[in-house]
């Protein structure tokens, strides 16, 4: 689980507890943490913006508080919500910009503000409309005075739907979207609002009359697009199955450039820097033999034209780019041998930093 600026993380390690530690140096910066019974769901959590604490999820779905500092346990929130045989883990977590406010989803799409120095529930929670997907999800607008309330039906399952929200009083703006396999949504600049659908079309609307603006074209004849937004907001990137990354332009959704692989794009980070993004490419055909060929190339803005890149021949589970630009982090190797290694986020050069962390 790393901070949203990517300048700590916390990494568990069996049989022990969880350690805080920081991306550049590899130090840690906290004592193991006060939370027993760590679940899969543990990466749910978030950090504070002032890294002073963070919120953890256990094993029964219960959030804690953290001190980032002692380690200890400041407060444990509302009781387990476990989610049914037949639905998937949704706990999610996000901070208010300031700090002031954290919002908590649970695993039945309930989304809770928290005031920050009691950690007491505030304003009405925001029930999604719909309680029978299969997972769930939510987002906030910069200033927090808007939420969207989504879910995901499964592979096979009924129509997803989505819900914009007046956070101020809790209630529901406009009718639900709904579409086949689910749909998220995202804020952007000038009351607007991305809507990506698990099938189709992205579309952007304006808020609150919801009036569609523009689309962006499906890269695949299915699935609809994967869709980034870039740090100023100013950009979107959107790939899928065709092996196709385009940029475009927020305001109007104006093609920018693109980049093309016979390899799948699997993803793309962005960061402040806003000259350049990283696309994580799986060009793997013999997986079941245990081989695997992997690729983080580093891409121009707009254009996206190819300026480095680094192979890894290993089962790449997660790769994350520091706020800055400047260090990219690698999660490779299956469960038992998995390891982390940094890169340089400019010439893509390994940095040894685990020399400096006392991990083993």
């Amino acid at each position: 689980m790393l901070d949203r600026d990517h300048k700590v993380f916390v990494a568990i390690y069996k049989q022990h507890k969880p350690v805080v530690y920081d991306a550049t140096t590899g130090l840690a910066l906290s004592p193991a943490l006060d939370v027993e019974s760590i679940g899969p769901w543990a990466d749910k959590g978030a950090f504070s913006p002032d890294l002073t604490s963070l919120v953890f999820f256990d094993d029964s779905h219960t959030p804690h508080v953290l001190d980032v500092l002692s380690g200890r346990n400041l407060k444990s929130l509302h009781g387990e919500t476990k989610p049914s045989d037949d639905t998937e883990s949704s706990l999610r977590t996000k901070f208010t910009a300031d700090g002031a406010y954290c919002f908590i989803m649970d695993t039945h799409g309930v989304v809770t503000r928290y005031e920050t120095k009691s950690w007491k529930p505030v304003g009405t929670a925001l029930s999604h409309p719909y309680r029978e997907g299969y997972s769930y999800g939510f987002s906030t607008s910069d200033d927090s005075s808007l939420a969207v309330t989504h879910d995901g039906p499964g592979e096979n399952g009924p129509k997803g739907h989505l819900q914009l929200w007046d956070v101020s009083n809790g209630k529901p703006i406009g009718k639900s979207f709904e579409a086949q396999n689910g749909l998220t949504g995202r804020f952007l600049p000038d009351n607007r609002l991305l809507i990506s659908p698990g099938r189709g079309k992205a579309t952007v609307h304006e808020i609150p009359s919801l009036k569609k603006l523009y689309e962006l074209r499906q890269h695949d004849d299915v699935e609809g697009p994967r869709v980034a937004v870039s740090q100023d907001k100013k950009r979107l990137l959107c790939w899928g199955y065709d092996g196709s990354l385009d940029c475009c332009d927020v305001d109007d959704g104006k093609y920018l450039g693109g980049f093309h692989s016979k390899a799948q794009i699997r993803d793309v980070l962005l960061s402040n820097d806003l000259s350049h993004c990283h696309v994580v490419l799986d060009n793997t055909s013999f997986m079941q033999l245990g081989y695997h060929d992997w690729y983080l190339i580093k891409l121009s803005l707009p254009d996206l034209k190819t300026v480095k890149s680094i192979r890894v021949l290993d089962w790449l589970s997660d790769a994350k780019v520091s706020s800055n630009g400047l260090r990219l982090m690698v999660r490779q190797g299956w469960s038992g041998r998995e390891k982390v290694r940094i890169f340089d986020g400019q010439t893509l050069e390994e940095i040894q930093w685990l020399r400096a962390a006392d991990v083993r």
